[in-house]
C-alpha cells in the first residue's frame, strides 16, 4: 500500500493541507483505481462549486454561495483536505448579512487553499502509478 501525506500535528501554520488518512482509507477501500477516480472527482466537483459560489458572488445571492461551499465542504473532507474543509464550513455558517467584500475575501482564499489541495492531490496521484 502506498504511503499518503499525513496532516502535521501540532503546528496549523505549517499545515501541509492534506490529511492523507482519508486517502488511505479510501485506498483500502478500493485501491489505486478508486484514490485516483475519487482525486478527479473532487477537483471537478470543487471546481464547479467555486465557480457557482463566484457567480453567487456576483449576483449577491447567498444561497447559492450557501449551497456551493456545503458540496465543497464534504468533497473536502473526503480526500483529507482538512482546512478547505473548514473554510468551506465558515462561509456556509455566516449568513446572508456578512458583508460582500469579505465573502469576496474568504472565497479568494477558498480557492488558493483549493490549488494547494490540488497540488498535492496531483502529486499523489502520481505516486499511485509509481
Amino acid at each position: 500500500m502506498p504511503e499518503f501525506s499525513e496532516a502535521q500535528e501540532g503546528n496549523q501554520n505549517q499545515h501541509n493541507h492534506l490529511n492523507g488518512q482519508a486517502l488511505e482509507r479510501l485506498y483500502k477501500i478500493g485501491g489505486a483505481s478508486l484514490v485516483s477516480n475519487m482525486i478527479e472527482l473532487f477537483v471537478e466537483n470543487v471546481t464547479n462549486r467555486l465557480q457557482a459560489a463566484e457567480e453567487g458572488l456576483q449576483q449577491q445571492d447567498f444561497q447559492i454561495i450557501e449551497r456551493s461551499m456545503h458540496s465543497l465542504k464534504s468533497s473536502a473532507g473526503n480526500v483529507g483536505a482538512e482546512l478547505l474543509q473548514t473554510m468551506a464550513a465558515q462561509i456556509e455558517s455566516l449568513g446572508i448579512q456578512h458583508p460582500w467584500d469579505d465573502l469576496r475575501i474568504k472565497l479568494r482564499q477558498v480557492r488558493k487553499e483549493f490549488e494547494l489541495v490540488q497540488e498535492k492531490l496531483t502529486e499523489e496521484r502520481i505516486n499511485l502509478t509509481t
